[in-house]
């Protein structure tokens, strides 16, 4: 099971630090979908919402597009 925490993906072969969060959670979102694609469960939206402690802060730079 992988577990995102912080800047850091927890998974079964290791520990993985990236120098910042959006870099983690497309490492934790690849092996995810890499695990999903191998039948291996992944964990469930309560659970990846958990581990994230928040929800990820929207940048200010980027208006929301509508």
């Amino acid at each position: 099971m992988n577990t995102l925490i912080l800047n850091t993906v927890k998974t079964e072969r290791g520990d993985y630090t990236f120098s910042t969060r959006e870099q983690a959670e497309a490492f934790f979102i690849a092996v995810s979908l890499r695990d999903r694609e191998r039948g291996r469960p992944g964990p469930s939206p309560e659970q990846a919402e958990a581990a994230a402690g928040t929800a990820p802060a929207r940048s200010r730079r980027h208006p929301k597009i509508r």
